[in-house]
């Protein structure tokens, strides 16, 4: 409880809010692998979790090698998606916040990463407004990130099928239960 009103409420406490973003810090990092800390002394660790659900994805994509027409690329294809390319994702995501909010003055204890995104635990800066741009920085990352795989899309393919991916693409492919 005390965790949750320190990052939903401004106290005049800079030193307390600090130091319950570093204890949830130590909580979550406590069961997860540290990467380091290679930009702006950020600490990076990936919670055991994340490989948990690149393992169920891989293994849920077997089913896919024994249908009618296989579809033996698949597990490559679930194994890259899930694994480098959500890692690479959340990794930039995270830094959006956590640079903003070291630019802005607040402090960062680290990002841990987890399959369901990630967090960023950074205290507060010094007004509501830089607050706010903290929370807009990570999303704001995806834009170049989008143009980025949209540039891998094109060169992987080679334009064969459009500069753009058309309807022919069904990615429903991977979890419906019908093949």
């Amino acid at each position: 409880r005390e965790i949750l009103e320190v990052t939903t409420h401004r106290t005049n406490s800079k030193f307390s809010r600090n130091t319950h973003i570093a204890l949830l810090f130590k909580t979550m990092a406590a069961s997860a692998l540290n990467l380091g800390s290679c930009i702006a002394g950020i600490p990076v660790k990936v919670h055991y979790s994340y490989f948990l659900l690149l393992l169920i994805e891989v293994v849920y994509s077997l089913r896919y090698t024994q249908t009618s027409p296989p579809y033996p690329m698949l597990i490559v294809f679930v194994f890259v998606l899930y694994g480098p390319v959500l890692l690479l994702t959340i990794v930039v995501h995270e830094f959006g916040h956590a640079l903003t909010t070291l630019k802005l003055g607040g402090t960062v204890e680290g990002i841990v990463l987890w399959p369901l995104g990630g967090f960023a635990l950074c205290g507060p800066t010094e007004a509501l407004s830089g607050d706010l741009k903290v929370a807009l920085a990570g999303p704001l990352m995806h834009i170049p990130m989008g143009i980025i795989w949209w540039g891998i899309y094109v060169a992987v393919t080679g334009g064969a099928h459009g500069y753009w991916p058309g309807s022919t693409i069904y990615l429903d492919v991977i979890s419906s239960g019908a093949a």
